[in-house]
C-alpha cells in the first residue's frame, strides 16, 4: 500500500522558471556535487522513506492504525488514509520555495531581490503544512460526520508533524487553537497565495481554495480521551515524526556526506545465532536434560511438581532446567501474544531463560525484525553483554550485531583511534569519512540488530520530546523487548507504564518480555486491557522451593537499635573472624565511606576490606570483584557498597549481608547477592542508619505498613508471597491515580496524551529527576586500566579540550571522536551536588577541572569530605 504508491508530484506545483534548492554544498565540495533541488531532495526521503517501511515491515503496523480507525470505511477512505501517509514525506519541504530561504539560506542569485516577509523569515516547515492542509483537508468534506473529524484530526497531525520536522516535538492543540482559530492562519495563506503565486503553477491551484481557513475545528471533539485511544494516537504522531526526521536525515546524509545507507540494523536471519547459542555449555546441559528426561519418561507433570519429590529435589540447576524448559512451553504455546510475564526466583537462571525466550520469539515471529535488552543500570548492561560475549566466543559475525548503548559507551569505528589529519581527497581519506558517518548514523537511529540499553534510554525513545529522542522510535516496531526489573520505576507511573507497553506492543507490533524475581502484577494496574501471559504458572513451585526460599535467613535484632553502628560494626568483625565473607549496603555513598575508612583503620580487621559505590567506573568494580572471587574460602573478606550493589554486580559466593532497610523488592534484590550458590547457609541481617526517602522521594512502598517495619512484610519476605505485598501497593497507586490533583490524576493525563502534549507526557514519564542532577567534576589523576595500559588525566582533557577547539573535521567525525573521549573521561568523573563550593582549575560547559585530582583519592577511593570541604578557585 506504501512500497508501490505513487506520490504527490510536488515537482509540478513549482515554477519552472526558478530553481528551488533545498540543500547547498559546502564550497570544498561544490566541484564533487551541485546544489540539490527540492524535487532531488524530496525523491530521496521518498526512497529512504520507502525503504525503511520495507525492511522494517512498517506496512503491517500502518495497517494496524487503519483498523482501529476505520474500520468499516469504503475503500475511498482507505484510499486517504495512505495517501495522506505517504505525502506527509513528499510536502515536509514544499515550503522551501520561501524566496528568503532562497536568498538567505541557500543563496539562490534568482532571489537576490527578493525582500520576503517577516512573518515567516526563511523558516520552510510552516508552510509545508499550510500546502499539505490545503491539499488534504477538502478531500474528507463529504464523509460522514464522524469519518470526516477522524480525518480532519489526522490530517493537523500529519501537518503539525511537517512543521515540527526540524524541531523538537510539543502540543498538537496549541498547533490548532494558536495557529488556525485565529487570525494567523489566514493570514499566512493569503502571503503564500498573493505573494508566493508567481513560483507555483497551476497543480498548486488548490492552495486558492483557502479551504483551511474556513475549517474550525474543535480539538476536545476530535480528540481521544479514553487510554487505550489516546496513546494510539500518540504512537502514530511519533512514528510519522521518527519516520519523517529519519527519511530526511538519511537523504539530507546521502546528499552532503555522499553516504548511502544500506541497512536499518534487521535481523535477517536468527537461525545461525541459535545455532551458536545453542553451542553453549548452559544450553547443552539443559538440552541434554531435556532429552533425558523424554527418553525416560521423566518429564514433570504438573502433580508430580507439587508431590513430595519435587520438594526434596537439592541439585538447582535441576530446577533452573524445570523453569527454563517451562517458560519455554508456555511462551510457544501463547506466540501470538504481545505481553509476557517472567517471574522466577534470584538464581534461577533468569537471565538465560530470557535470552532463549527472546530467540524462540524471533524464531516462531518471523515479522520481528530487531532485539532490544533493557536494564535499569549501566552495570547490568555491561554484565549481560559481557555474557554474550561468552556465549558467542570469537564468533565476530554475531557480536558485531550486538552494540551496547549507554551515555559511557563510545561509537565504535575501526578508524576511532586515529589521529584526524587534514589531508582530504585520498581514497582512503574519503572511506575513513564514511566510516564516521555509517558510525555516526548506527548510533543515532540504533541500527544495530542487538541492542542492550537502559531504561532510561528505552524512555527517552518512547516519551522524550527532543527531535534526537524520535530518532530510534521507527525502530521499537516489529521488535522483541526484554524489559528487566520493572519494579525500579516510580510507582507514581507504574499504571501509565503498563497502559502504554500494552498499546504500543499491540499497535506496534512488538513483543515484550517483563521480567523480575519481585514482579508486581501490572494487570492490576490496566483491567480493560487485554492480560499479559505469565510463563510460569504456578510460581510457588519456585519461589516456596528450599533451594530459593531458604537460602538465605533473615534477621531483624539490629533493627531494634537506635545508635546501631557499634553494634553493626561488632557483628561484622564476628563473622570475618569466622572467615566469612561480608557484603554491607547503605543507602548514602557518605555512611559507606565513612563505615569503609571506620573499619579499614580498626586493628581487629586484618581480611580484605573493599568499598564499592555509584563512584566506581566499570574497571574498579571489576578488580573487587576478581579479588573476591581469588579469595580462598573460610577466609574473611568484607565488601561495603552501596544500592549499586543490588543489581547488576555479579557476585557468587557472599556468605553474611547487612543492609539498610528500604523498601519490600530491594531487600529482596539485595539477598539475591547472599548464597548465590546455595551450598551453604545465608544471612542477611536488616538495621537502620540511612534515611531511605532522602533516596526514593516520594515511593509509597516507604509507607511503614509496607516495609520490614511490619511483621506482615517479613512473613511476606519469608515466604515470598509478593502478591500480598503488591496488593496494597497498587491499592496506594490507584488512590494517587483518582487524585483531584490535575498533575497527578489519570484521567486527565490520557486527555492530554489524547492532545499530543509532549511536554507532559515528558514530565509525568521521566525516570530520573531534573532535581537530582549534579554538577560533574573532572578529577584528573593516573589510572591503570589494564597490566599495559596508563589512562592520564590530564592528556585525556587536553584532547577534550582541543576536540572541541577543532573547526576543520566533518560532524560525523566529531561526534564519533567526542563520544569516544566522553568514554575516557568517564573514568575521572564524579559528580558532587549542585551549590556545593570546589577548588577548580578549569571550567567547560558544566563541567568542573580538577588538574590535582589525586590529592582527593585515598586508599584508591575518592574522599568527598576533602572535595566538598574546598572553596576557592585555583
Amino acid at each position: 500500500m506504501l512500497i508501490n504508491r505513487e506520490t504527490v508530484p510536488i515537482s509540478n506545483m513549482l515554477n519552472p522558471e526558478y530553481n528551488f534548492y533545498a540543500h547547498k554544498k559546502t564550497e570544498e565540495n561544490l566541484k564533487r556535487s551541485k546544489d540539490e533541488t527540492i524535487a532531488e531532495h524530496t525523491e530521496r526521503c521518498v526512497y529512504h522513506f520507502k525503504n525503511i517501511v520495507k525492511e522494517k515491515g512498517l506496512e503491517a503496523v500502518f495497517s494496524n492504525f487503519e483498523k482501529k480507525w476505520l474500520d468499516g470505511c469504503g475503500s475511498e477512505e482507505l484510499e486517504l488514509f495512505w495517501d495522506m501517509l505517504l505525502n506527509t514525506i513528499t510536502f515536509h519541504d514544499i515550503g522551501k520555495l520561501n524566496p528568503l530561504f532562497q536568498k538567505d539560506k541557500m543563496k539562490n542569485s534568482q532571489f537576490s531581490r527578493e525582500r520576503g516577509r517577516i512573518e515567516f523569515g526563511s523558516q520552510h516547515s510552516l508552510i509545508s503544512a499550510v500546502f499539505y492542509l490545503e491539499y488534504y483537508l477538502p478531500k474528507s468534506k463529504s464523509y460522514a460526520k464522524e469519518i470526516r473529524n477522524q480525518f480532519r484530526l489526522l490530517t493537523y497531525v500529519n501537518a503539525y508533524i511537517i512543521s515540527r520536522h526540524h524541531s523538537s516535538l510539543e502540543q498538537l492543540d496549541n498547533f490548532i487553537s494558536d495557529f488556525f482559530l485565529k487570525e494567523d492562519y489566514k493570514d499566512k495563506w493569503e502571503i503564500i497565495v498573493s505573494e508566493f503565486g508567481k513560483f507555483l503553477t497551476k497543480e498548486a491551484d488548490f492552495m486558492k481554495e483557502g479551504y483551511g481557513k474556513r475549517v474550525r475545528t474543535e480539538l476536545e471533539k476530535c480528540c481521544p480521551k479514553d487510554g487505550e485511544g489516546s496513546i494510539l494516537l500518540y504512537a502514530y504522531e511519533k512514528l510519522l515524526y521518527s519516520l519523517l526526521i529519519a527519511s530526511d536525515y538519511y537523504a539530507t546524509t546521502e546528499y552532503s556526506d555522499e553516504y548511502i545507507l544500506d541497512s536499518h540494523g534487521t535481523l535477517e536471519d536468527m537461525s545461525y545465532i541459535i545455532e551458536s547459542y545453542g553451542k553453549s555449555m548452559v544450553m547443552q546441559n539443559i538440552r541434554a536434560y531435556q532429552q533425558g528426561e523424554k527418553k525416560e519418561g521423566k518429564i514433570r507433570t504438573e502433580d508430580e511438581k507439587a508431590g513430595e519429590s519435587w520438594w526434596e529435589e537439592r541439585n538447582m540447576n535441576i530446577l533452573r532446567s524445570e523453569l527454563f524448559l517451562e517458560a519455554e512451553r508456555e511462551l510457544i504455546r501463547n506466540k501470538e501474544e504481545r505481553i509476557f510475564y517472567l517471574e522466577a526466583p534470584t538464581g534461577s537462571g533468569k537471565s538465560n531463560t530470557a535470552l532463549n525466550l527472546s530467540f524462540r520469539l524471533m524464531e516462531l515471529c518471523t515479522e520481528m525484525k530487531k532485539l532490544w535488552y533493557i536494564y535499569p543500570f549501566n552495570t547490568l548492561v555491561e554484565q549481560n553483554m559481557h555474557s554474550l560475549e561468552k556465549i558467542f566466543g570469537q564468533d565476530q559475525d554475531i557480536l558485531k550485531q550486538i552494540r551496547v548503548v549507554n551515555s559511557i559507551t563510545p561509537i565504535g569505528t575501526i578508524y576511532s583511534n586515529k589521529m584526524y589529519t587534514k589531508e582530504s581527497g585520498t581514497k582512503e581519506n574519503e572511506q575513513e569519512l564514511n566510516e564516521y558517518v555509517k558510525a555516526l548514523l548506527d548510533r543515532q537511529f540504533f541500527h544495530y540488530p542487538i541492542t542492550l540499553s537502559t531504561h532510561v534510554t528505552l524512555f527517552d525513545i518512547l516519551f522524550g520530546g527532543r527531535r534526537e529522542s524520535g530518532f530510534g522510535f521507527y525502530q521499537i516496531a516489529n521488535s522483541v523487548i526484554i524489559l528487566d526489573e520493572v519494579q525500579s520505576y516510580r510507582n507514581e507511573i507504574w499504571t501509565e507504564i503498563i497502559h502504554f507497553l500494552k498499546v504500543f506492543a499491540e499497535a506496534l507490533n512488538m513483543k515484550i518480555i517483563i521480567m523480575s524475581a519481585t514482579l508486581p502484577d501490572l494487570d492490576r494496574l490496566s483491567l480493560e486491557q487485554t492480560k499479559a501471559v505469565r510463563l510460569i504458572k504456578d510460581r510457588e513451585r519456585y519461589f516456596k522451593h528450599p533451594v530459593f526460599k531458604n537460602r538465605v535467613e533473615l534477621r531483624y535484632d539490629l533493627l531494634k537499635i537506635q545508635e546501631v553502628e557499634e553494634q553493626l560494626t561488632k557483628y561484622i568483625k564476628e563473622y570475618l573472624n569466622d572467615g566469612k565473607k561480608v557484603l554491607v549496603e547503605f543507602l548514602y555513598k557518605t555512611s559507606a565511606d565513612n563505615f569503609f575508612r571506620q573499619i579499614c583503620c580498626d586493628a581487629d580487621v586484618t581480611c580484605k576490606v573493599r568499598l564499592m559505590t555509584g563512584d566506581d567506573n566499570s574497571m574498579e568494580r571489576n578488580n573487587i570483584l576478581k579479588e573476591l572471587e581469588e579469595e580462598p574460602d573460610e577466609t574473611g573478606f568484607l565488601l561495603i557498597a552501596t544500592q549499586v550493589i543490588e543489581a547488576g554486580v555479579d557476585i557468587q559466593n557472599m556468605d553474611v549481608g547487612f543492609k539498610n532497610i528500604s523498601m519490600l523488592d530491594s531487600e529482596e534484590q539485595f539477598m539475591g547477592r547472599i548464597n548465590r550458590s546455595c551450598l551453604k547457609e545465608g544471612i542477611v541481617y536488616i538495621f537502620r542508619l540511612d534515611e531511605p526517602r532522602t533516596i526514593y522521594g516520594r515511593d509509597v512502598r516507604l509507607e511503614k505498613a509496607l516495609t520490614l517495619d511490619s511483621p506482615k512484610m517479613r512473613d511476606v519476605l519469608t515466604q515470598k508471597s509478593f502478591a500480598v505485598f503488591y496488593e496494597e501497593v497498587f491499592n496506594k497507586i490507584q488512590q494517587i491515580n483518582r487524585s483531584l490533583d490535575v498533575k497527578k490524576n489519570l484521567q486527565e493525563f490520557w486527555e492530554q496524551t489524547g492532545r499530543l502534549n509532549q511536554q507532559e507526557v515528558s514530565e509525568r514519564m521521566y525516570l530520573i529527576n531534573e532535581d537530582e542532577r549534579q554538577v560533574p567534576v573532572f578529577l584528573a589523576r593516573e589510572i591503570r586500566v589494564s597490566e599495559d595500559e596508563v589512562l592520564k588525566g590530564k592528556e585525556v582533557w587536553m584532547a577534550y579540550e582541543e576536540l572541541l577547539q577543532e573547526k576543520n573535521l566533518k560532524y560525523a567525525e566529531m561526534k564519533v571522536r567526542q563520544s569516544i573521549i566522553q568514554s575516557q573521561m568517564s573514568y575521572f568523573i564524579y559528580h558532587i551536588k549542585k551549590g556545593i563550593p570546589i577548588a577548580y582549575n578549569r571550567q567547560v560547559g558544566e563541567i568542573y577541572y580538577i588538574e590535582d585530582g589525586e590529592q582527593y583519592f585515598d586508599n584508591g577511593k575518592l574522599d568527598r569530605k576533602k572535595l566538598e570541604n574546598q572553596s576557592e578557585i585555583l
